[in-house]
């Protein structure tokens, strides 16, 4: 077999593995984010193409793209709606396709017409360095293969390739260079109230009920915090779809906070537990409650307190939406030690209510795990101390260990936080019994009806504090 022939076979073989499209109802740029800087460059590609650009002029242009955006489903939408609107072939390789034809050492890839090709993130782009020894030479051979192919870029057919990544460091740096993938384009993402607008929209607005209308912030702080992937939102549309069909009626904020507590899962309700066993499950609870609302100076109501068991807990508080709105990541050390002392107020409830013999062992596991988790992640990488709220203590833990595992730095660090967590138990006991005639009464409407929601813990704290 000579050379054309075999190349001929690869070619045939190829084309059939990839994925042409022909797109009749391309996802317009309104609905794509923002993409303004995509659209500048289609723009230059549409000159190109029309005026028949040389490779100097090309060059500028670019002959690959890199998109730094963490989801391939938004990233292939808008390469297709690019190929769309210049009217070029659109050519999708997943990363499986890459993987069994870009491989070979006699790979021959050819297009007839001008073509935008979307190479989906994976295996392929990394460093070989990252990559398991049973595969780094396939993987090269791949580099290789893909750097070939668009170094042979063509003024009279262009071929432009596209790709995208979440982080730049995960494409090999490899393709990082003038000629191959040297220009890049990095997309903010959407505001909360977008996120919100576009949950919505994707919901039908025919059942959003009066409260998903009026809560944008809260919809989307909910949604980032919880279903911060398409695939999860999708699932969380088709409960409420099925929701609001099941009952006839719109579906509510409610109902979406109650699938970001519980799940997009159904079950029957949990047998109804003993007064005393609710009781204490509202002692714990109420301390959280208790807590996240005096060290706040108000400002995390919790959206609601359930005493109500289900798969996922005995019960819950929910912090409120619009304190962590309002926050927008931007977390001061206040903000944390916030954090650790609501994880710690169902524990210290107990005790202050039951007596420390009488405290559930393991009531406050998962409190204490993510209080302790906070802890060490803060003294660890953040350059944070046991002792913030002192001038001295404040400089007190600057000298970061990079190898965080060595035995001096764990005993240091393990030390930091018992010290830590016992001082804030401390302090969050002393408030929790100065504010007990809260802590009581959120107690006392917890048995009588179960769940609070944002507005019955307004009046409580209004009428106790008037």
């Amino acid at each position: 077999m000579n050379t054309d022939q075999k190349n001929n076979i690869t070619k045939a073989s190829f084309n059939e593995s990839v994925t042409k499209k022909s797109i009749s109802t391309p996802i317009e740029w309104s609905k794509l984010g923002h993409v303004e800087v995509i659209r500048r460059w289609s723009q230059e590609l549409n000159e190109a193409v029309e005026k028949k650009f040389d490779l100097d002029a090309w060059s500028l242009v670019g002959h690959a793209i890199i998109i730094v955006h963490d989801d391939v489903d938004d990233c292939r939408n808008i390469i297709e709606r690019v190929a769309y609107d210049l009217a070029l072939e659109f050519v999708n390789f997943d990363d499986m396709t890459i993987l069994k034809n870009l491989s070979s050492e006699d790979v021959f890839v050819e297009f007839d017409k001008p073509t935008l090709v979307y190479l989906e993130p994976g295996l392929w782009m990394q460093n070989l360095d990252d990559v398991d020894g049973h595969k780094d030479e396939i993987i090269s051979s791949i580099q290789k293969n893909i750097c070939t192919l668009v170094e042979k870029f063509n003024p009279e057919c262009p071929v432009i390739y596209a790709t995208s990544t979440a982080e730049l460091s995960c494409l090999s740096p490899e393709f990082r260079k003038v000629g191959l993938f040297d220009r890049r384009f990095e997309l903010i993402k959407p505001t909360i109230e977008e996120i919100a607008e576009s949950f919505l929209e994707a919901l039908g607005k025919d059942i959003c009920g009066e409260s998903l209308n009026a809560h944008l912030n809260k919809i989307g702080k909910l949604l980032e915090l919880d279903f911060d992937n398409k695939r999860r939102k999708e699932l969380v549309l088709l409960k409420l779809k099925r929701i609001a069909k099941r009952n006839n009626r719109k579906v509510e904020f409610a109902d979406l906070l109650d699938i970001s507590l519980q799940g997009t899962g159904e079950f029957d309700a949990y047998p109804v537990q003993s007064e005393e066993s609710l009781r204490l499950t509202a002692i714990h609870e109420a301390g959280h409650a208790t807590i996240a609302i005096i060290d706040s100076e108000g400002e995390n109501m919790p959206e609601f307190v359930s005493i109500i068991e289900s798969k996922t807990y005995n019960g819950v508080v929910a912090d409120s939406l619009s304190y962590h709105y309002k926050k927008n990541n931007r977390k001061s050390y206040a903000d944390v030690r916030h954090q650790i002392r609501v994880n710690l107020a169902g524990r210290v409830a107990e005790h202050l209510m039951l007596g420390s013999e009488h405290v559930r062992v393991s009531s406050a596991k998962d409190d204490l795990e993510k209080a302790t988790n906070i802890c060490f992640e803060m003294f660890a990488t953040c350059g944070v101390s046991d002792d913030m709220e002192s001038f001295n203590g404040a400089s007190a833990n600057l000298n970061i260990e990079l190898e965080r595992n060595s035995p001096s730095n764990l005993f240091k660090l393990e030390t930091m936080v018992q010290q830590y967590l016992k001082k804030q138990y401390e302090i969050v006991y002393e408030m929790l019994n100065k504010n007990k005639n809260i802590l009581d009464m959120i107690v006392d409407q917890l048995m009588k009806n179960k769940v609070l929601d944002q507005r019955d813990l307004f009046y409580i704290v209004s009428l106790l504090k008037s």
